[in-house]
């Protein structure tokens, strides 16, 4: 669609007549566009996700060698304190 189009590539000037065809594709055309909009922030998002996923990851690696953390293993035996809800 024409930058600043609006409605006019619907409505047809006064004069002309605008066919149903014509209509109908200009609609396919806008929704197609919607189409590529939403995927295109659907990978904008889920490539947030990750990057920000990897970020805290690396972010609490490094905490836990800066603290010397060392990760709980539990083995069988073991007993373990649960909150019940």
């Amino acid at each position: 669609m024409p930058q600043g189009a609006g409605l006019a590539c619907i409505k047809p000037k006064l004069g002309e007549t605008a066919s149903v065809s014509s209509i109908d594709e200009v609609r396919v055309r806008h929704l197609v566009g919607i189409d590529r909009f939403q995927n295109a922030l659907k990978d904008m998002h889920r490539d947030m996700l990750t990057s920000s996923a990897k970020k805290i990851e690396a972010a609490v690696d490094a905490h836990n060698r800066k603290t010397n953390v060392r990760p709980i293993k539990f083995s069988e035996g073991d007993f373990v304190l649960r909150d019940l809800p």
